[in-house]
């Protein structure tokens, strides 16, 4: 597990022992450009996030997330979407018998069907919050990324380069 999370979810370094947790679960389909990875964290687990040159959006299934940035933390309860990892990102995630759905890519990928590549026009994405700026994007967030889902799931759609 201290091997995958850190790939799959762009950063994640399990800090706390995991000696006889039963349930530690994790699917991870890799689509190229970008992945989906399902984890079941039993128990309660922290986590150290140093990001990578990758964004990981997150949706909490089961159980809850705290994230600690510094002064700040988020509370990320079932239902909820945030920004699990992202370019230079550095704080803490606490999980409590937490299930989260995961869909990681690129950092320039994202910069650059959010229109912002750095092309020279563009400004860097920037991350103000964890959390989607309104409850109907996170909605959409989560109606898409749970039809990426369900196609990645589909090993004959995963290995369509129409469908990826």
């Amino acid at each position: 597990m201290r091997g995958i999370l850190p790939r799959a979810y762009a950063g994640w370094e399990l800090m706390t022992s995991v000696s006889g947790a039963s349930g530690l679960a994790f699917t991870h389909i890799d689509a190229g450009p970008f992945s989906s990875s399902d984890g079941c964290l039993p128990g309660d687990l922290t986590f150290r996030v140093r990001g990578q040159g990758a964004v990981s959006i997150g949706t909490v299934t089961q159980g809850t997330v705290r994230a600690e940035r510094g002064p700040i933390t988020d509370c990320i309860q079932p239902g909820d979407v945030f920004v699990a990892s992202f370019p230079r990102a550095d704080f803490v995630c606490r999980t409590h018998d937490a299930r989260v759905h995961a869909m990681t890519m690129p950092a320039p990928l994202l910069a650059q069907v959010a229109g912002t590549a750095a092309d020279g026009n563009g400004r860097p994405l920037r991350f103000l919050s964890l959390r989607p700026a309104s409850p109907a994007l996170q909605d959409q967030w989560k109606v898409t990324a749970g039809f990426a889902g369900q196609l990645l799931a589909n090993p004959e759609a995963a290995r369509s380069s129409l469908v990826i």
